[in-house]
């Protein structure tokens, strides 16, 4: 069995196929062959999540067996590798997490980084045992400064203030931290100062991920901002995987620094179904640039796509 994950669970996403659910080794060998995508092996642990996000929709998940996981992890006895990620719907509520962290760290890991919505880390002494335990790196999500706009994005009152209770525990207790935000219609008049605070405030960085067409609680039109609004914010300069043509007139370099994206995420990001319509045929930026959705050309065409020609 190459990996801890039941086969009945569907995703089409291209890389959770090809990366996610292969065996730790297979990891290990694409990590020396493509090191920008992914540097180090990820662990993909299937649970429902805490929270019902409007682009998103919780899933009831058959927790993965911790035998299923222990298998996988045996892995390492070949790789021979020191930090591990955690990721899935939300690895830190998996019921069998702490035996997991104990199995991992007698296969030899020691580091762990954990993609998590941060709802377990908002108590104060879990957040101390898991960073004792080596889950020394975070990347979390929120979605506004301000409680109702983010909590209205998760659909679960409060959830603004467990992450942030959570962010600032991890911060006391010295882990690294480093937010993201899915950027959407209900946020994206609170993406300046959802930036500004996080940079600001916390002095973490900081990235705006698009929204991605898929299975939803909310119908993609009803989520995805036009690029339009997007090129008339004002004080950002976290906009990632964005047309680079769109990006250029918020933020320069149109092209953020990789550093902002959290290593964890990074998979996550460039497995969307990125596309390139025509008029981007003979843009000199083409390679770099990560294109747009189809299903936003669908409705919105191609009109706002400003091309350098070569």
């Amino acid at each position: 069995m190459n990996s801890p994950h039941p086969s009945s669970v569907k995703d089409p996403n291209p890389l959770l196929q090809a990366v996610l659910k292969r065996s730790l080794p297979a990891q290990a060998q694409l990590m020396q062959r493509r090191p920008g995508l992914l540097k180090f092996p990820l662990l993909l642990l299937e649970n429902p999540c805490a929270y019902d996000c409007l682009f998103c929709r919780a899933k009831p998940l058959v927790p993965s067996s911790l035998d299923a996981v222990t298998r996988w992890l045996a892995g390492n006895d070949t790789a021979g590798l020191d930090r591990l990620g955690l990721v899935g719907n939300e690895p830190l509520l998996h019921p069998d997490i702490d035996a997991i962290i104990v199995e991992a760290r007698r296969w030899g890991f020691r580091h762990f980084s954990a993609l998590t919505a941060a709802a377990p880390l908002a108590e104060p002494g879990r957040a101390g045992e898991l960073v004792r335990a080596g889950v020394d790196s975070y990347a979390i999500p929120l979605y506004a400064a301000d409680a109702t706009t983010h909590d209205t994005i998760t659909q679960v009152p409060g959830s603004h203030r467990q992450a942030v209770r959570a962010i600032e525990n991890l911060a006391q207790l010295g882990a690294e931290v480093q937010i993201h935000t899915n950027l959407v219609r209900q946020n994206l008049p609170a993406l300046t100062e959802l930036e500004r605070f996080v940079r600001g405030e916390w002095g973490l960085t900081f990235c705006s991920i698009p929204v991605r067409p898929k299975d939803a609680n909310r119908p993609y039109s009803d989520l995805v901002p036009r690029y339009r609004d997007i090129s008339r914010l004002e004080g950002v300069r976290s906009l990632v995987a964005f047309p680079l043509c769109i990006a250029r007139q918020v933020q320069q370099p149109a092209l953020a620094d990789a550093a902002i994206i959290a290593d964890v995420l990074k998979i996550y990001v460039l497995d969307q179904p990125f596309y390139k319509p025509a008029v981007c045929g003979d843009c000199g930026e083409r390679e770099r640039c990560a294109g747009t959705f189809e299903a936003y050309v669908e409705l919105y065409g191609d009109g706002e796509l400003s091309p350098n020609s070569r």
